[in-house]
């Protein structure tokens, strides 16, 4: 493995060449699965084990990865924007692809897009893209950053930038690209800070013509209480009743604001087994699943584990079992924890 230079931005890297032929499919889907943001469909036919690299790079208060992929698609479902609590914006750029991508959302609407036409899309919402062989590129913009250099919030889920604004952002994303190895973390900070006022002059010429999204207020008012249930999910007291109190609002504006998190015993509950999930997670942490359960506000350990397994589909124990450092077992698989990592480190 090559030695990062001193000062370069944090960067992750995946081939599949790196891999022997007929495990390539389960590692791939085992990274994707073990980031908890998108489920990956490949296709039936055998995987060309040349044919995938994923390049990843941390660009100050951004994320972006550089992908070479053979045909897929990835799907985000109500299930797992709640589970991931991931919810940024993502613009996306076809670099060299054999056919048009595909973006389609919650309501059903498709949009196509090739090279040289970036697409914007929200993790906040349900939907599916379906990408041909070749390569691509993806920005992940967390949602205060942008809504800040807006001039007024609104929906761009599916906006294609277009005319010469739009031009220059795909010429700005493909320059991203071919730099990000060389790049610093003082260039990358103001390349972030650039890239955010040039994303806001590629959508301000629409602006006028988007629909409108939820109200601004009830919109901030709901991310301020997601990340205050974050912030306290060790608290045996957060309840509706208790947020009601702290953000003075009645149990029916509350419901109705958590309503599309599932609901606010619901949305507690997932946080805190989020939380679990994570310290589980770290190989050489051991506390006593019942001490996580009291911890964490559940009434007993069967209840915890009965809430952990409906969530994820595995037990707390089967998480452990998988929480083994690389150099114990061959047959641990490459992760994306790192990038998920990333994802949230970018949360504001």
């Amino acid at each position: 493995m090559s030695t990062m230079p001193s000062g370069a931005i944090p960067r992750i890297s995946f081939r599949s060449s790196d891999l022997p032929s007929s495990e390539v499919r389960d590692h791939v889907r085992g990274r994707f699965a073990s980031s908890g943001n998108y489920e990956l469909l490949l296709p039936e036919q055998p995987i060309d084990p040349q044919g995938i690299e994923h390049q990843g790079y941390m660009l100050g208060g951004m994320v972006m990865m550089t992908r070479r992929n053979v045909p897929h698609a990835l799907v985000r479902d109500e299930r797992l924007i709640r589970t991931s609590q991931v919810d940024h914006y993502t613009l996306n750029l076809p670099l060299s692809q054999s056919a048009p991508s595909r973006y389609t959302m919650a309501e059903g609407r498709t949009i196509e897009f090739g090279m040289g036409a970036p697409l914007f899309a929200d993790l906040a919402h349900p939907l599916r893209f379906e990408f041909a062989a070749g390569s691509d590129l993806s920005l992940f913009i967390p949602r205060d950053a942008l809504d800040e250099v807006l001039s007024r919030k609104v929906d761009i889920r599916g906006v294609v930038p277009r005319g010469v604004a739009g031009a220059l952002l795909g010429d700005h994303l493909r320059m991203l690209a071919a730099s990000a190895e060389t790049m610093t973390l003082p260039e990358a900070q103001a390349v972030s800070r650039a890239t955010l006022h040039l994303i806001a002059a590629s959508i301000a010429p629409m602006a006028e013509s988007l629909a409108l999204a939820r109200a601004d207020f009830e919109h901030l008012l709901a991310r301020r209480i997601g990340r205050y249930i974050d912030a306290n999910v060790q608290d045996p007291e957060l309840s509706a009743q208790h947020i009601c109190a702290k953000f003075a609002l009645s149990r029916s504006t509350l419901y109705r604001l958590l309503e599309p998190m599932g609901g606010v015993t619901s949305y507690i509950r997932e946080r805190r087994l989020a939380r679990i999930h994570a310290v589980l997670a770290k190989p050489h942490q051991r506390i006593h699943l019942a001490s996580l359960a009291d911890d964490y506000g559940f009434k007993s350990a069967s209840h915890f584990s009965r809430a952990f397994r409906d969530q994820y589909g595995y037990s707390p124990k089967a998480v452990r079992a998988m929480a083994v450092p690389a150099a114990d077992t061959k047959l641990a698989l490459p992760t994306d924890n790192g990038f998920s990592d990333w994802l949230n480190a970018i949360r504001l």
